[in-house]
């Protein structure tokens, strides 16, 4: 018997031959979830309405493809590709110090933190309680270090800038991933949530004193 792509319709590009257990497709799954997760960061590069559209929309993606993910070894390695996309940029404050060969083990070491935080996020029972684990992550602030923020989520597109945006953001990629509810309470439920989380006043840029 072989074994369904129960994430297929959010992977269509991919051959449904393709061997799935491999090793390769395995990283290549997580890496790209991980990449979801942190395409506001690097989108940023390419400044234009289509990237600033469909920013958030990703993230939205990424979240429901993480809450698909049902091994801790796979919230794990999601995590730990995170920590590296978001925070690969410390290791490189070390070269002032002529430590050179830390450059390339800070990024891993961070990557492994929150490859954990992950992690344990998974040892919730519920998917429900799995995603707010994740959501409380950016709670977490070892050292002051805070710049592990979903508020990123936010950064681009039609969501509002603030905790109103980040849960509604959440809460759709709950409700998408969601498979006890019927498709149009679904739908209804999706776009009462959009329009809740709507940036409806743009809010101005403010000088620092």
């Amino acid at each position: 018997m072989k074994l369904k792509l129960n994430f297929l319709p959010y992977f269509s590009f991919i051959p449904k031959k393709l061997n799935t257990n491999s090793i390769i497709f395995k990283i290549i799954k997580v890496f790209f979830i991980a990449i979801l997760l942190s395409n506001s960061i690097y989108l940023s590069f390419f400044e234009n309405i289509f990237t600033q559209t469909i920013s958030p929309f990703l993230a939205i993606w990424g979240l429901v493809l993480l809450l698909k993910s049902k091994t801790s070894k796979q919230y794990f390695w999601i995590g730990f590709f995170v920590g590296i996309l978001w925070f690969w940029w410390i290791g490189l404050s070390s070269i002032y110090f002529n430590l050179n060969y830390l450059v390339p083990i800070i990024p891993i070491i961070i990557g492994f933190i929150y490859g954990l935080l992950f992690r344990l996020c998974y040892l919730l029972k519920f998917d429900f309680l799995r995603l707010c684990g994740i959501f409380c992550i950016s709670f977490i602030h070892p050292l002051g270090f805070d710049w592990f923020n979903w508020g990123i989520f936010t950064v681009y597109g039609f969501f509002d800038p603030s905790y109103r945006g980040i849960i509604c953001i959440f809460l759709i990629a709950y409700f998408i991933y969601e498979g006890y509810i019927s498709r149009y309470y679904k739908i209804a439920i999706v776009l009462i949530l959009f329009f809740s989380g709507f940036q409806y006043n743009e809010k101005q840029a403010q000088t620092l004193n």
